[in-house]
């Protein structure tokens, strides 16, 4: 059941990329930034290993804690604890000084 539900997440995410919420769309002048960046944030997801982009996708998009990951994914807490370290670390390598800063203290 926790498979089907990631699966229902991840293509919940995916969609989400593809089409923009009404309301929340930015300005003309932020709008090449943003699309940059979503396109950097892309890529360096696609750079991660599959279970690594799970994880890290389950608990910064899904909000599942460790305990419900573990047992979505078939690891140990622990596990996902590492995976989620080691895919932050990678994104932030891969993104740059631009992620740093005081909006995103959840990545520190």
């Amino acid at each position: 059941m926790f498979r089907i539900a990631r699966n229902l997440a991840l293509n919940h995410v995916r969609d989400d990329r593809r089409r923009p919420v009404a309301g929340e769309l930015p300005d003309a002048a932020a709008a090449p930034a943003t699309q940059a960046l979503a396109a950097a944030l892309r890529e360096a997801l696609e750079q991660l290993s599959p279970v690594d982009r799970d994880v890290f996708l389950m608990r910064e998009a899904g909000g599942l804690s460790y305990e419900e990951i573990s047992f979505a994914c078939q690891l140990t807490a622990d596990a996902v604890r590492s995976r989620l370290h080691r895919a932050r670390q990678q994104l932030r390598a891969a993104l740059g000084p631009g992620l740093e800063g005081p909006s995103n203290p959840s990545w520190r």
